[in-house]
Formats: structure tokens, sequence, C-alpha cells
């Protein structure tokens, strides 16, 4: 019956292979067209034997068709249940009683995401200006508050769901901004976030994804001065239907790829450098052209792999597998894929190219990219 076969899996194709999604394992199993069709009949209600009995009427001989639906059932017998994450308490935020008298709010919007009013200390305004300020926006109401005060040699930084904690000035920027984007994480409506670059034209996303060190960020740099738009440098969010959109923050430029930076755009040298907290120095770099909000259609998903010399190659990579690769890096509100995820991702990835770039040099790259999404 329908109960013992896993009724918490859901089943797609793509790129012509059939993969059925557990919440309970949180992993993709790719199965067979008769394992497929039985999966499908009974979740319609019918009874093995009525498969059986459908298999036979199809042309199947009754002697093999009896053992491959008990194969099939076995199988899908294996795949263990999900179960249902409780939901999460709503609480008044922690921030909500600390004064903000005083301080200047710097309210910053990512469209189709939320709205933050950021309530800080005077000086420290002009670096989130110089950094957000192009995410300003007057709206009168928002979705949380962020505060941050200067309190002699440290900055006390307030965020609206967890306690108070202290940072370096040095490291105030980076902080903010990792924040901002835990917020947009948390408020905003989504299936999916996938750790992914995105770059606009003719109406199509781009995705980049690679390990750290794969240049998605210089890449998308060189690519929004080759006439791509922006849309995102790190983050893009997955909807219901498959469409994405993009988190609008700075490109994020590491001290490793400054030098390479400064020889093609050295008008970008004199830009100011932040310290993260995990160690790196960062540059926080506004491309050229920002895509319009969107939500956008994905055209192409490519995996970068830099190399230390070659020349540029574009090669096909399966859909299925181009999934999975996704997946790995994905993450969503409750730190589980549901099914609508899954189907959103499926759904996304349908019609789009998928493929692996392996390059060295960064113009050979952005034009190894230059027909996709034409």
């Amino acid at each position: 019956m329908i109960e013992d076969v896993s009724p918490d899996a859901d089943l797609r194709s793509l790129g012509g292979r059939k993969l059925l999604f557990s919440e309970a394992t949180q992993a993709i199993y790719e199965i067979d067209e008769l394992t497929a069709f039985v999966w499908q009949s009974l979740r319609a209600g019918m009874s093995s034997e009525a498969v059986v009995d459908e298999l036979v009427r199809a042309g199947v001989d009754e002697a093999s068709a009896t053992p491959a639906v008990a194969q099939a059932l076995a199988q899908l017998q294996a795949i263990p249940r999900s179960t249902q994450n409780p939901a999460r308490a709503q609480s008044e935020p922690l921030n909500a009683a600390i004064p903000i008298d005083g301080l200047t709010a710097v309210t910053v919007e990512i469209p189709h995401a939320s709205v933050v009013d950021v309530h800080l200390s005077e000086d420290l305004v002009p670096d989130v200006i110089r950094t957000l300020g192009y995410l300003r926006t007057d709206r009168s109401e928002s979705d949380c508050r962020i505060i941050a005060r200067s309190a002699g040699e440290t900055i006390e930084f307030y965020p609206p769901d967890k306690a108070m904690w202290l940072c370096k000035p040095a490291d105030f920027v980076a902080t903010l901004k990792a924040d901002l984007l835990e917020q947009v994480l948390r408020l905003a409506t989504y299936e999916v976030a996938l750790h992914t670059a995105a770059l606009i034209r003719n109406g199509k996303a781009l995705l980049l994804a690679g390990a750290p060190g794969a240049g998605k960020s210089t890449l998308s740099l060189a690519l929004s001065r080759a006439g791509w738009e922006l849309a995102a440098d790190d983050v893009v969010l997955v909807l219901d239907d498959g469409l994405i959109i993009g988190l609008p923050f700075p490109i994020t430029a590491k001290s490793s790829s400054w030098p390479m930076i400064d020889r093609h755009w050295p008008e970008l040298a004199a830009r100011e450098g932040y310290h993260r907290p995990d160690g790196f120095d960062v540059r926080y770099i506004l491309p050229d052209r920002i895509a319009a909000p969107g939500p956008w259609t994905i055209g192409a998903v490519v995996i970068l792999d830099r190399q230390p010399d070659g020349e540029a190659q574009l090669e096909d990579v399966e859909p299925a597998d181009m999934l999975g690769t996704l997946i790995s890096e994905a993450t969503s509100r409750d730190q589980q894929l549901t099914r609508a995820g899954f189907r959103a991702l499926v759904t996304a990835l349908d019609n789009a190219r998928c493929a692996k770039l392996t390059y060295s040099g960064l113009f050979d790259g952005v034009r190894a990219l230059d027909g996709l999404c034409a």
C-alpha cells in the first residue's frame, strides 16, 4: 500500500533521469523507469496487484511483472520516512528594549526579501553608507532592526535574534554585512538558498558555483565589466516556482585577489579594505551594473574550476549531477531541504544549461561564458 513506500518522498525527472528525494535521509535516490512507475501508481492509490495487472496489460509477461514489482517495492520501502520539523515559536526581538536615542537610522532594503533598520553611532555611518548605501530606502516599515554603537575600543552589536556581542572596529562592516545576510535568510520567503553568484543577461540568470578560491567574485567582477548585470555575489534564493532572486550585496574581493583586480582595474585599488572575523581582509566592490530585482529564470549554471594554467574549457554537466552539487552547498530556513525545495530546484534546472568551466586566465573565462544566456 502507499503507506509502505515512503509517502514523504518526492519523484522528479531531470535530464531524463528519475530522482526520488527523501526528506528523512536528505538524500536523492536515482531509480529506474519501472520503480518510478510503481511509486507513482502506489501514490495514486493502486495496490501492488493492480500495478502488476497494469504492467501485464502493457505487454509485460506476468511471470516477469510480479517479481519486478516486488523488487521495486523493496527498494521503495527501504527509503525512510521523514518527520515534521516542529514549528518555531515567534518571540519578541532580543534587542527590542535597547534604546536607540542618539543613533542614526540607515534603512536598507533587499528587494523581494526584507527591509532592515540599522541604528548606528555617528562614527559608524560613513563606512556603512560607503559599502551599502546603494541599498538605502526611505520605506517607513521594516522587518527587523540591528543596533550597533561604539563603546570605547569595541563596538556593541545587537542583532534582533541573538544576544549582544562585542566586535572590533576593524571587523564591524564585515560583521554587519554577515548579519544582514542572516536576517534576509531568516525573514525572506523562499525554498532554498544557494551559495552561488548570479549575473543577468537577456533576461536570464547565469549562476556561478565552486569551491572557495575558484574565482566566483573576480569572475563576477569581470563579467560585470563585460556587460553582464550582477544580481548576487554570493547567495541566491530559489522560489517555489523555480525562479531565483539575487541578494545584491557588493562583490567581496579577498586580499588574495587584490593583485589581479589592481592589475586589470587600477581605479579599484583605492577601495577601503576591511577585516572579517574569520581572518580574511576584503574589499567590497560595487559592480558597474546591478540587475533589476527579478525574479529571474536560470539560463545556465556553471561550476568553476580555476587552474594555474591552460586554456579555458566549458564542458557540459548532467543536470542531475549539478543538482547534487548545488544541494551540497544549499541551505534553508530550518537547515533541511524540503520536498518543496527539491521540486523548486528541479524546476529551476529543468531548462538550464549545466556546465563546468576550467580556466586560468580571467578574461579567457569571460570569453568562454559569452555564449551562455544568449
